[in-house]
This record gives structure tokens, C-alpha cells and sequence, in this order.
């Protein structure tokens, strides 16, 4: 998929989306460990505002703009781990992962929809194949209907396993960090390390 395509096919979806900016203010900073300089200044930028007292839900377009760049940045530099991976679809511990963290980002104040949309572009920019099955040619719609199914106990019980040990171990996790680190860190790869 060329540079290009993937920009347009963002845009669209950012289009499509309403703000994803949490719905109520939080004092977290977001990390400046980036791949780009682009997003880290844009990091910079917001963690400047912040620092002003501007309320994150007040930078909702900057948020989107920090992550459309990780995604862009993740699509172009991708190894050849994730190129195989692409070929794959992700194992249901996996996306019981990422419903945790979809969880956690309604926790924080973000609509069903926004979780989805951000944990989508995670998801997507580390080459991870979204779930198929949903009747909706838009991945975060089939995640949200594959969380669904989980809290539904409709899912494998390797599934369920994870995401119960999976809510647990995000528990250890300060409350006051858990947003920015499951905004921030890939959580939901078993590869990054614990979540603490």
C-alpha cells in the first residue's frame, strides 16, 4: 500500500470519527518518546499547553493529529515481523488485550466509539490484522463487536482467560497513568513487557 493510499485512507477515517478527545479533563502528560520528530513535537506541544492549563479535551484535534503521525510513521517503517504479521489474523489473546485496553480508555472518559478508533490505529499501524467477522468494512466497528462478544462470553475461553489476567495486571498500574499509558505504550503487545 503506498504512502499516499495509506494518508487518504486515514484522513477518511479521521473524518468519519468525531473528536476522540476524553470527554473530561486529565492532568496526564503525553510521552515524548516517539519516532519522529513530527510527533514528538506535536507531543511537546500538547504537554506545553497542558502545562498552561488547557484541558486535554480542548486538544482533541492535536491528539488525533500526534497519532495519525505514530500511524503514518508505523505503516512506512515497518519490519519484516510486521509484514508477517499482516498475513495472519491476531490471536484471540490479543484482542482480548486490546479490548482491555479499550476498556480502560472509556474508563477515562472516551466514548465506546473513540476507544475503538484509537485502539484500531494502534492495532493497524503495528500490523496487526483486525477481527473479520462484524458486517462493517470499518476494522474499529468489528473490534467493538468483537469486545462485545467477549463481555458476551461468546468469544474462545483463551480469550476470556486473557482479558480477566490481562484486567488484572492493568490494575497494578497507578490509576493516574493507566490513560496516558494505554494511549501512549502498546500495552496489548505481550512483547512491550508488563504493563507496571
Amino acid at each position: 500500500m503506498s504512502t499516499q493510499t495509506q494518508r487518504v485512507s486515514f484522513a477518511s477515517e479521521a473524518a468519519y470519527a468525531e473528536d476522540a478527545s476524553p470527554s473530561r479533563d486529565q492532568a496526564e502528560s503525553v510521552s515524548t518518546e516517539t519516532s519522529s520528530p513530527l510527533e514528538s513535537a506535536i507531543a511537546d506541544t500538547i504537554n506545553a499547553l497542558a502545562a498552561g492549563g488547557v484541558a486535554m479535551q480542548d486538544m482533541g484535534p492535536l491528539l488525533h493529529l500526534k497519532h495519525a503521525v505514530r500511524y503514518i510513521g508505523a505503516e512506512e517503517n515497518a519490519d519484516a515481523f510486521t509484514s508477517k504479521r499482516r498475513n495472519h489474523p491476531a490471536s484471540d489473546a490479543l484482542m482480548a488485550r486490546a479490548a482491555v485496553i479499550m476498556d480502560l480508555l472509556v474508563q477515562g472518559g472516551w466514548t465506546q466509539e473513540q476507544a475503538a478508533q484509537t485502539t484500531a490505529r494502534q492495532l493497524i499501524g503495528s500490523g496487526v490484522t483486525l477481527p473479520e467477522v462484524g458486517g462493517d468494512a470499518r476494522g474499529w466497528k468489528r473490534l467493538v463487536y468483537w469486545r462485545t462478544r467477549l463481555k458476551e462470553n461468546l468469544q474462545s475461553s483463551e480469550a476470556q482467560v486473557e482479558y480477566e489476567s490481562f484486567t488484572e495486571e492493568v490494575t497494578d498500574i497507578p490509576a493516574e497513568e493507566r490513560l496516558a499509558r494505554a494511549l501512549n505504550d502498546r500495552l496489548w503487545d505481550r512483547r512491550s513487557g508488563t504493563p507496571r
